[in-house]
């Protein structure tokens, strides 16, 4: 078959894989080869050394996997298949298997490492992030705010926005509910997200029916997409903090 659209800074070789399937089985390979030498290098740390060393693992990016027609890439758009990563943390004092739900930042990684080791925290400045310890005995999600340059190769190119966010932070604010059918998910668990882009335009996704943000609610819900947008400069005018509103 033909080969596929992919990246054009991929070697030759690589540029000329013509299956679809078998590129995402060959990824999914990776990470579980990537998963069993994490594995490989923790045992190899002493007891006596384990004891005392917090280990961090994380992700710079996802990828998307034709999600929103980009096959094996990321940068371009804000989706969740490029910003939703892992963050998995061991050390003394964590506990073991156990599964945070709500929604961090990488932002929040430098703070949490801090505070694991002891050292003082850094200083109190916008975009420095929290530490999340404690969050194991229950926690609620908080905005997670991220940008990416819309255009490449041009002067002063476009930069769209993202924020990702309770649904209880946009509706409570705006009066208007994103959905009005009930949900089995509580108002934190039920995430939004909205999007400003660059060259114009915003689109709002309710991520608990519609994962795949494929379906832009701005248009039936103004409310809550000039509210979603107000919260977006707020963080980006470099707000310290956002609190969820009182229930």
């Amino acid at each position: 078959g033909e080969p596929l659209d992919l990246p054009r800074y991929w070697p030759p070789a690589h540029r000329s894989i013509t299956s679809v399937e078998w590129l995402i089985d060959a990824y999914e390979k990776e990470i579980s080869k990537t998963d069993a030498y994490l594995g490989t290098l923790l045992d190899a740390i002493p007891d006596e050394v384990r004891a005392r060393t917090v280990v961090a693992f994380t992700a710079d990016h996802g990828e998307s996997l034709t999600e929103h027609n980009y096959l094996f890439d990321h940068g371009d758009f804000l989706y969740d298949a490029s910003l939703h990563i892992p963050l998995i943390l061991s050390g003394p004092g964590l506990p073991q298997g156990k599964r945070v739900s709500c929604q961090v930042s990488g932002i929040d990684v430098a703070p949490t490492l801090r505070a694991l080791t002891k050292l003082p925290p850094l200083a109190d400045r916008a975009g420095q992030g929290r530490s999340l310890l404690g969050l194991e005995n229950g926690c609620r999600s908080l905005p997670a705010h991220a940008a990416a340059v819309a255009e490449r190769y041009v002067d002063d190119p476009a930069v769209d926005h993202a924020l990702r966010m309770p649904m209880s932070f946009v509706a409570k604010r705006s009066g208007q509910a994103l959905d009005e059918q009930e949900s089995t998910a509580s108002a934190e668990e039920r995430m939004a997200k909205f999007i400003l882009h660059g060259r114009g335009g915003e689109t709002l996704y309710d991520l608990q029916d519609d994962p795949g943000e494929t379906i832009n609610v701005a248009g039936a819900a103004p409310e809550a997409a000039a509210s979603a947008r107000e919260i977006l400069n707020v963080v980006l005018e470099g707000a310290v903090g956002l609190s969820l509103p009182e229930s």
